[in-house]
């Protein structure tokens, strides 16, 4: 979101319900939806909802969150899509949607490691689901009682980010560093040739614009917007439009769901123009390839992704997944074979994630929901 444009607009004198602006804006931190980051660290106890906690913290489209869990005899956790946190425009095979389920099963196990238990992953048990996922489930947890092995990426799961905003273009990802990050996990490769980001940075930018100029991929983002910290707070998933700025203008009307749903609209084109220097600022990237595209690959790619973003945080690099470039549906098709060939990645392999890598600012938690509420009541 262009802030500092927005804010201009707002003018700084405004006075809601007759508090001052200045009170106001230090009160509109999500603080209950960013308590899960730190229930997390304080544990419940139990090690399989202590496990869970950490999970949930995990990487996923539109902040989804479409986990679902339920608990099974004394060491069991069957883990299940929420069928309605699914994407069906932008994500209509539902990929994108199973490697983030890929990433909560990630971070669940080395979480369970580092309290001691040895968890086993036995996933899509009761077969892969196609086209779509359904009610099966998508992975089996049993954990079993060990001795106490922390991975040293799981020092860095309260400071994972996925960093949405413009890097700082003056620091430079060194080959030896792209190599480091890549050489870690067996799907990635990458580049910091600048010819080649150059490339990239245009392409994926035309996705983004792709997916805000079409009507129903933009509505489905749209429709996940929290504006302020009731909305965030109330619903704590979707695309969080926080902060004192954003929900100043969301109270002054000049910010709104209808306003920012007009693919021809002034706020969608305003909000293009100021998304063009988060890719141009962009000096590397990283991509994640499988030989095919089964279930099961997307599935791993998703544990891979999240251990790449752990990584990259543990070297001080910031990553940023720009997969709208991937996604499946007939208007991005042409980008879709041209981020393919850019690559060298042709059929039956194909790209599953694309993420920018840099130097980016710190930014806070994504809002979560808290771990009772992914528990199932069936």
């Amino acid at each position: 979101m262009n802030r500092r444009a927005f804010l201009k607009g707002a003018g700084a004198a405004i006075v809601i319900s007759g508090i001052p602006t200045a009170v106001w804006m230090n009160t509109r931190t999500p603080h209950k939806a960013l308590e899960p980051w730190k229930q997390a660290a304080i544990g419940f106890g139990d090690a399989r909802i202590d496990a869970l906690a950490y999970a949930l913290l995990a990487p996923n489209p539109h902040n989804r969150q479409p986990w679902e869990v339920k608990l099974v005899g004394d060491d069991t956790i069957d883990l299940h899509c929420r069928l309605d946190r699914r994407l069906p425009y932008t994500d209509p095979y539902d990929r994108q949607i199973l490697i983030g389920l890929g990433c909560f099963t990630e971070l669940l196990v080395v979480a369970a490691a580092s309290k001691g238990y040895q968890c086993n992953v036995t996933p899509f048990p009761d077969g892969e689901p196609h086209p779509r996922l359904d009610g099966r489930c998508v992975a089996r947890f049993t954990l079993r009682k060990g001795t106490p092995k922390t991975d040293p990426l799981f020092n860095h799961v309260f400071e994972r980010r996925s960093i949405k905003e413009t890097f700082d273009a003056t620091k430079k990802v060194s080959q030896a560093q792209l190599d480091e990050l890549v050489s870690s996990e067996p799907s990635a490769a990458g580049t910091v040739n600048p010819s080649q980001t150059g490339r990239i940075n245009q392409m994926a930018y035309d996705a983004m614009k792709i997916e805000f100029l079409t009507p129903r991929t933009l509505r489905e983002s749209t429709d996940l917007m929290r504006f302020g910290k009731a909305q965030i707070e109330a619903q704590p998933d979707g695309i969080d439009i926080g902060g004192a700025g954003m929900e100043l203008l969301h109270k002054v009307g000049l910010l709104t769901r209808d306003n920012f749903s007009d693919a021809e609209g002034a706020m969608v084109k305003d909000y293009l123009a100021s998304l063009e220097p988060r890719y141009t600022s962009t000096v590397g990237y990283l991509w994640q390839t499988t030989p095919g595209n089964t279930r099961a690959e997307q599935f791993q790619v998703g544990r891979e992704y999240v251990r790449l973003n752990l990584k990259a945080t543990q070297m001080g690099l910031s990553m940023h997944p720009v997969s709208q470039i991937l996604q499946e549906y007939p208007e991005m098709d042409t980008l879709y074979a041209q981020m393919h060939d850019a690559v060298g990645v042709s059929q039956p392999a194909r790209l599953q994630m694309l993420a920018r890598i840099g130097y980016g600012p710190k930014v806070a938690e994504t809002p979560r929901w808290p771990v009772e509420t992914i528990l199932s009541q069936v």
